[in-house]
């Protein structure tokens, strides 16, 4: 009898707490979903260091206008602290981090401008823009694999913008990849904002081609261009950058210096500041003369 009975105690304890396992493993499951999200925003909300604040009871928006007072000034560094103040005091306060970043680059502080450019996209801040800074940044350290990596995150959050594929197709050609190059540019001249825009793109898809080793298909669209007329800037700077492949250096400055005098200086310098001539300038003085900005031809 007493067995019996502590035989029907203990299996009203076992239902009784498969019950409340139940229970718990509903409960668990409806909140597990929040929890997660609750646990996944708090490692990935931003943050910015804190140090001691010196800035009193002065609102976020009054930092910033004593920041632009101070950069108005040349007063740089003040300003750079006065904007990481009022970050400090508002956290959703957009565009900080990224002004904090150009500041930091005009200065010449590249390293610290790209610490400033990371956190302005962690707090999600003109990625865009950022990342396309970034990837100068890493250009100038001569990191072409980085700077591409940039470049293609500015494109993929600035997708209309053409100076991204552009100057991901220069950061391609300077790390030796001219093939991947070509769509780059391509798509910058189907984005380019105007007529010159446009002309120095396509200009640089048959410089990338050159060095791909496609010489005979940019000599074959040089000559249907010539049929056509007079070449234009665009194409003897191409002409020209053909017959430095070539090693012809004389034939090249005659028409570098006839470009130069085509009267669109804006679109010879940007042909003139290709990676073609800048090499071939360091190579041959005499083209450097030639291809020096502000001298009458």
């Amino acid at each position: 009898m007493n067995l019996n009975r502590g035989f029907d105690f203990g299996r009203a304890l076992l239902v009784l707490g498969g019950i409340l396992a139940l229970v718990l493993a509903f409960y668990v499951g409806r909140k597990f979903d929040h929890w997660r999200s609750a646990l996944l925003a708090g490692r990935q909300e931003p943050k910015i260091e804190q140090v001691k604040d010196r800035f009193g009871n002065r609102s976020a928006d009054e930092l910033v206008r004593e920041a632009l007072v101070a950069q108005r000034a040349g007063r740089i560094p003040e300003a750079i602290e006065l904007l990481l103040g009022a970050k400090r005091r508002n956290l959703h306060y957009r565009g900080i981090m990224f002004r904090v970043g150009r500041l930091a680059a005009d200065a010449g502080r590249f390293d610290d401008a790209d610490k400033f450019f990371e956190r302005a996209i962690s707090f999600d801040e003109d990625v865009d823009s950022a990342n396309f800074q970034r990837g100068l940044i890493a250009v100038r350290r001569k990191d072409f694999p980085a700077a591409q990596r940039y470049f293609r995150e500015a494109a993929e959050a600035g997708p209309f913008v053409p100076d991204y594929p552009s100057h991901l197709g220069e950061a391609l050609r300077m790390d030796h990849r001219p093939h991947e190059a070509m769509p780059a540019y391509e798509l910058a001249a189907l984005l380019s904002r105007d007529d010159e825009d446009h002309a120095v793109a396509e200009f640089k898809v048959r410089m990338a081609q050159l060095e791909a080793g496609d010489a005979p298909a940019v000599t074959a669209q040089i000559e249907a261009q010539r049929e056509r007329g007079p070449l234009p800037v665009e194409w003897l700077m191409t002409a020209a950058a053909w017959h430095l492949r070539e090693a012809r250096v004389p034939q090249a400055r005659a028409l570098i210096d006839q470009a130069r005098a085509g009267n669109q200086p804006g679109l010879f310098v940007s042909c003139a500041a290709d990676l073609v001539f800048m090499s071939a300038a360091e190579e041959h003085g005499e083209l450097a003369e030639s291809l020096r900005v502000g001298r009458n031809p």
